[in-house]
């Protein structure tokens, strides 16, 4: 959904597979709650600020819904020469998760936004990950994780997750959101913190 180098290579594969001929279903998928903390500037439980080079919304959904629905769209068929989406059923502009967090943590957490060039300098310890990802706000701000899909709940028969719930979820146990970190961070490009 956001526009970095990895979904215009994406939008090239898409593009190959529909010029193929082939019978293909594409799925592209929403953003995965847990990986907040890396869209909230590398936040960590115990901060009381996030920092970040631009605000925009997500449609966040839960990792094992996306996968659950995903298993089950290849499993089913039905959407045969179709790109779907699935993404969570309610966007969050990043401030607006930052207030949810607060909500949850019991203790106001302030939300900042900042040019790019501090951002990767107050993100230094994460290597070239924070440059990365910081070209990935202008993205946001443009709505491109904001798209909410009805899919991904009707695929699975159920509501999805929501965002506070799992949020509360992932709060309690602090080790997997900085497991999602880190997986960006120790991915070559720097170290963790």
């Amino acid at each position: 959904m956001l526009q970095t180098s990895t979904a215009r290579l994406r939008d090239d594969t898409e593009a190959y597979l529909r010029a193929r001929g082939v019978t293909y279903t594409i799925i592209r998928e929403g953003v995965y709650m847990e990986s907040y903390p890396v869209f909230l500037g590398f936040f960590g439980a115990g901060h009381d600020e996030v920092v970040v080079p631009g605000d925009g919304a997500v449609a966040w959904a839960a990792r094992d819904d996306l996968g659950e629905a995903t298993a089950r769209i290849i499993a089913g068929g039905g959407y045969e020469d179709e790109t779907i989406t699935l993404a969570g059923p309610k966007a969050y502009t990043l401030e607006q998760t930052t207030a949810l967090l607060s909500s949850i943590v019991g203790r106001e957490i302030r939300f900042s936004v900042v040019s790019r060039d501090e951002f990767v300098q107050r993100n230094s310890a994460n290597g070239d990950v924070a440059r990365f990802w910081a070209s990935t706000y202008p993205a946001l701000e443009a709505g491109e994780a904001a798209i909410v899909d009805p899919l991904l709940g009707a695929v699975l028969g159920r509501p999805p997750v929501s965002f506070e719930a799992r949020l509360r979820e992932l709060l309690e146990s602090e080790a997997e959101p900085r497991k999602e970190i880190s997986s960006w961070i120790d991915n070559g490009r720097g170290t963790a913190r």
